[in-house]
C-alpha cells in the first residue's frame, strides 16, 4: 500500500462521521459501482497509461451509477483532463466556447468528440460535426467548396490529435471505446476532388 493511499484513506476515515445520512447512502451507491463486473483494455499506449485508464474507466462507471444516459462531450473533457492530471500530466482545459482545441495535455493539443448515435458500427467512425464553418458562401457553385475547405483545413491547425469516445453498448452493459482519429487522414482532403452534390437537391 502507498503512503499516498493511506493518506487517502485517512481523509476518508475521519470525513465519514461527519457525513449525513443521504451523504452516506451516495457514498455507498459509488462504492458499490466498484465491485460490479467491469473490463478495462489498453491497446496502444498513446495518452493513456494504465493507471489513468482505470481512472478513467472509473469515472465511466460513477456517472452510470447516477445516470443512464452516454458520457457527454462536456464530461469527456472534463474527466479526461482530471484523470490525466491525476496521474501526474500537465492539463489544461481550453477556454469555454474556444473554436480550436478543447484541451492540451502535455503540450498536445486534442479535439474531444463522442459518437453515441443509435447506428453506432464498431468499424465505422463517425463525427456528425467536425467544426464551426458558420461564415463563407453555402450556395451552389461548386466553387464555394474550395473555401470551406480551406477553412477546414485552417482548423485542423488548431489542434495536434483528435480523440473520439464511443458508446458502442448501452445498459445494462455498457461498453466505450476511446479512439484517436488520424489527423494525417483527414488532412489528406487538401488535394482531394470536390463535387457539390447539386443534381440531388431540390431547387429554390
Amino acid at each position: 500500500m502507498t503512503d499516498e493511499k493511506i493518506r487517502l484513506i485517512k481523509l476518508l476515515v475521519k470525513e465519514i462521521p461527519e457525513l449525513t445520512e443521504g451523504q452516506l447512502e451516495w457514498l455507498h451507491r459509488v462504492t458499490q459501482v466498484f465491485s460490479a463486473e467491469h473490463h478495462f483494455k489498453l491497446n496502444i499506449d498513446s495518452i493513456f497509461d494504465e493507471k489513468s485508464l482505470q481512472n478513467f474507466g472509473d469515472a465511466l462507471r460513477i456517472h452510470h451509477s447516477f445516470s443512464s444516459e452516454p458520457f457527454s462531450k462536456d464530461k469527456f473533457e472534463y474527466v479526461l483532463v482530471k484523470v490525466l492530471k491525476m496521474s501526474g500530466y500537465k492539463t489544461e482545459l481550453a477556454p469555454k466556447g474556444n473554436p480550436g482545441h478543447d484541451a492540451t495535455i502535455n503540450g498536445v493539443k486534442l479535439s474531444l468528440k463522442t459518437q453515441a448515435d443509435k447506428g453506432i458500427k464498431e468499424n465505422t467512425i463517425w463525427i456528425s460535426k467536425f467544426m464551426e464553418l458558420g461564415t463563407g458562401n453555402w450556395e451552389n457553385d461548386p466553387k464555394d467548396l474550395i473555401g470551406l475547405r480551406d477553412q477546414f483545413m485552417k482548423h485542423m491547425k488548431s489542434y495536434d490529435k483528435i480523440l473520439t469516445l464511443r458508446t458502442l453498448a448501452k445498459a445494462p452493459r455498457w461498453k466505450y471505446e476511446l479512439v484517436e482519429v488520424p489527423k494525417d487522414i483527414l488532412m489528406k482532403a487538401q488535394t482531394g476532388n470536390l463535387e457539390m452534390m447539386i443534381r440531388h437537391c431540390c431547387p429554390r
